[in-house]
C-alpha cells in the first residue's frame, strides 16, 4: 500500500494535480492561511507553491475586501456619535481614507501619542465592531510615532458619506457635525487640538493647517464657544494658516474647562514626551 505522505511527494515533485490547486486557489484571491487551511498542508509548503503566482482581478477584489478586509458583514449604525465623529476628524487632521487600483479600501490613523491611537481603535471598535489590520511603532526623527490600519470597502463607504475627501484641500467637516448637538462640535474642536495644536514656553497656543475652508469652520466653532483668536496666514511650500489663541486669562480658563487638550503628548522641544494638558496647565498657573 502507497503511504499518504509518498502521494504528497510524489504530487509536490511532480507539481500535479494539488500544486496546480494551490495556484488556482492563490489566483482566485484566497491567503496562503486559508489555502492552508482548506488543503491541510503545512503553511510554509503553501508559501512556496504560491511564489510568483498573480491573483485575478476578481481574486484581487476578493482579497482585498475578505482576506485583508473584513470577512464579515459589517451593520453600520447611520447615526452619528461622539465616537464616530472622533474617528472621522481624527482621520481629517491626521490619517486617510484611501482606495488603490488594486481595490484595496484603506482607513488609517497615525499620531505620536499611544493614549490617542488606542483610543482610536477603542471607538472603531465601538462603531464598527472591528479589529485593526495592523499596528505599527515607526521610528521617527525626533520622535517615535504609532500607525493604526484597518481594510475595509463598508467601513471606507460609510466614511466618504460624511466627507467627500479626507485629503482634499477643499476638505470640510461635515455639515451633519455642524448642525447638531453642541458636544459633536467639541468632540471636533479637541480633535483639531490634539492633532495640530501646540503649546510654547510663553504659554501661546496656536494649532496650524493648509486647508483655508477647513480653518474658517474651526474659527466658527471656537466663536461658538466664546473663544477669541486670530488666524494668521504664512508661505511653506504653499499658503499655510495659524490659529491663534488670543493670550488672555478668560480665554485660557474656557480652553481649560473644555479641556481641549486631551492625550495628545509634545513631540520636539523641551517639554517633548510630556502631555501638552499638563503642559499648559503647569504653565498657567506659574
Amino acid at each position: 500500500m502507497i503511504s499518504k505522505n509518498f502521494t504528497r511527494c510524489i504530487a509536490k515533485i511532480s507539481g500535479y494535480p494539488e500544486t496546480l490547486q494551490v495556484k488556482k486557489l492563490r489566483s482566485a484571491g484566497l491567503s496562503i492561511r486559508e489555502i492552508s487551511k482548506k488543503l491541510n498542508r503545512p503553511y510554509s509548503s503553501i508559501r512556496r507553491a504560491c511564489k510568483g503566482v498573480e491573483m485575478s482581478k476578481q481574486g484581487l477584489i476578493r482579497y482585498h475586501t475578505e482576506v485583508n478586509g473584513v470577512k464579515r458583514k459589517i451593520n453600520i449604525n447611520p447615526l452619528l456619535s461622539n465616537a464616530k465623529i472622533r474617528i472621522m476628524c481624527n482621520l481629517i487632521f491626521d490619517g486617510s481614507v484611501s482606495k488603490s487600483k488594486e481595490y484595496h479600501y484603506n482607513i488609517m490613523y497615525v499620531n505620536s501619542s499611544i493614549e490617542l491611537v488606542n483610543k482610536f481603535i477603542r471607538d472603531m471598535k465601538n462603531v464598527y465592531s472591528v479589529d485593526s489590520s495592523s499596528f505599527e511603532k515607526i521610528k521617527g526623527k525626533n520622535t517615535n510615532y504609532f500607525r493604526v490600519k484597518y481594510c475595509s470597502k463598508e467601513i471606507y463607504d460609510d466614511l466618504l458619506k460624511y466627507v467627500s475627501s479626507y485629503k482634499s484641500p477643499i476638505t470640510k467637516l461635515p455639515l451633519e457635525l455642524i448642525k447638531n448637538k453642541k458636544e459633536y462640535k467639541l468632540t471636533a474642536l479637541r480633535a483639531f487640538w490634539d492633532n495640530e495644536g501646540s503649546v510654547r514656553k510663553d504659554t501661546v497656543l496656536s494649532a496650524d493647517l493648509k486647508n483655508q475652508c477647513l480653518i474658517k469652520q474651526l474659527s466658527d466653532l471656537h466663536k461658538e464657544f466664546g473663544i477669541s483668536h486670530y488666524i494668521s496666514r504664512y508661505w511653506k511650500n504653499g499658503w499655510a494658516y495659524k490659529l491663534i489663541l488670543s493670550k488672555n486669562k478668560d480665554n485660557y480658563d474656557k480652553f481649560l474647562k473644555l479641556r481641549l487638550f486631551t492625550d495628545s503628548i509634545a513631540t520636539k522641544g523641551a517639554y517633548k514626551g510630556k502631555e501638552k494638558f499638563e503642559i499648559l496647565r503647569r504653565l498657567y498657573k506659574k
